[in-house]
């Protein structure tokens, strides 16, 4: 085999990895969409409480930024709709009584106010906030609640 051909060999093998390569890494990129769903930063924190509802756990998720969460919906991963019992405002103690869900949808979440909701399980847990943003998007925020065990 001659220089040239040996050269031109080499060649041809370097682009084929770099071909390969920049395809594979084309595939493990995220899709506009998924990036565009999440948020800048965290808005909700989740918090395990001592209540029970028919036998399954109540969780509080607080809203804690500086935007009202509109058409919120709660979603195991399991894309089971978690009940929403109670929303309650900023600094209010926890609801009286958790009786039925709320049953008006849709339901909006301003700073500083919390969604008594219930889920499947006991910690660690799960979940997908979506809500609306001010653009008319759909947002949401998955397992990235800061609460050491509930995830």
């Amino acid at each position: 085999m001659t220089r040239g051909r040996m050269l031109g060999a080499a060649c041809l093998l370097a682009l084929a990895v770099w071909l390969c390569l920049s395809i594979l890494a084309s595939w493990r990129r995220q899709p506009v969409e998924a990036v565009q769903g999440k948020p800048q930063s965290t808005v909700g924190r989740l918090y395990v409480t001592d209540a029970n509802w028919r036998g399954r756990p109540v969780y509080r998720l607080q809203n804690e930024s500086q935007q009202t969460l509109r058409h919120i919906r709660l979603q195991s991963l399991a894309g089971d709709s978690l009940p929403i019992l109670a929303i309650t405002a900023r600094g209010q103690a926890a609801p009286p009584q958790l009786t039925d869900p709320l049953a008006q949808p849709p339901y909006t979440l301003p700073p500083g106010a919390c969604a008594w909701f219930v889920a499947p399980k006991p910690p660690p847990l799960q979940i997908v906030l979506y809500w609306q943003g001010a653009d008319g998007h759909i947002r949401h925020e998955f397992d990235a609640f800061p609460l050491p065990g509930v995830h």
